[in-house]
């Protein structure tokens, strides 16, 4: 069992990872993919159309190793979209290499990951039966993943009923017991606030998420042909409207203009101009 100078220690270590992670997620703009792979709809795009799966991969594992317990990103459906971070032997090694274990172990997933707007959903995992925890990861209103953590015992959980799921999917009863006693055991309390912390960085990784999405949309409204008056160079909209240039772009991006003349405007313009030859 943990000792309480263990917990806290373990506690501080977590909210200075929190200060960090936090740090990186909101300077994280990155994409995982070319834009000119983009469609234009969204109705089918993926958390890795969105984010750099590496850059991902490391706040995951950095988030997992500071609070000791297991972590991982999959589709809405269960399938791992990240490597598993700090899985315990009994769920790698074990469960996930029965089928059934394995099909278990996605249902519960994409259970465990669906979307809340209150806070996290931390209950024992439909496969194992140990405690897990995730946050749904948002473009908007689509649901492009799931974050989850887990795979630790508390101190109400009943040993010999976690080990007797071992018959039940097919595995060995003596390794699936050899590789249960390993997990670690945390107060229900301490994986709570955890879990709320999860909570948060699933949250921001939203937030980029759809501003990601509204860059990449931007992007490809200027990337692709555009109708343009040969005469006065106004563009046509999707909705048949005609705009000048300036509207047209500050609508469909960030970009806000300022107007001036370059050289070669100026001197038609005034290049008669008794003022202009003097100067």
């Amino acid at each position: 069992m943990t000792t309480a100078d263990e917990i806290d220690a373990r506690i501080k270590v977590l909210e200075e990872e929190n200060a960090s992670l936090k740090t990186r997620l909101l300077q994280y703009t990155s994409m995982n993919s070319e834009t000119d792979s983009y469609s234009g709809d969204d109705s089918d795009v993926t958390f890795q159309d969105l984010f750099n799966i590496e850059e991902i991969q490391a706040i995951q594992d950095s988030f997992s190793q500071a609070v000791g317990i297991s972590s991982l990103i999959t589709a809405p459906d269960g399938t791992p979209i990240t490597r598993p971070g700090n899985f315990c032997r009994l769920c790698r090694d074990i469960i996930r290499n029965t089928e059934k274990g394995l099909e278990n172990c996605k249902k519960s997933d994409r259970i465990i990951g669906a979307y809340r707007p209150d806070g996290p959903t931390v209950q024992p995992c439909l496969s194992s039966g140990l405690y897990d925890a995730g946050a749904s990861i948002r473009a908007g209103n689509k649901h492009i993943a799931n974050w989850l953590i887990g795979q630790v015992r508390t101190e109400v959980q009943d040993e010999k009923q976690l080990a007797s799921y071992a018959l039940d999917i097919g595995a060995d009863p003596a390794a699936y017991i050899e590789a249960l006693s390993e997990v670690p055991v945390m107060p229900l309390e301490q994986f709570t606030r955890i879990a709320n912390s999860l909570y948060l960085f699933a949250n921001l990784l939203s937030d980029l998420a759809l501003q990601n999405l509204k860059q990449k949309k931007d992007i490809y409204r200027l990337s692709g042909m555009l109708p343009i008056c040969a005469s006065c160079k106004k563009i046509r909209d999707d909705k048949g409207y005609w705009n000048s240039i300036e509207t047209y772009i500050e609508k469909h991006s960030g970009a806000v203009f300022s107007h001036g003349l370059c050289p070669d405007c100026v001197k038609k313009l005034y290049g008669n101009e008794k003022w202009f030859k003097e100067q």
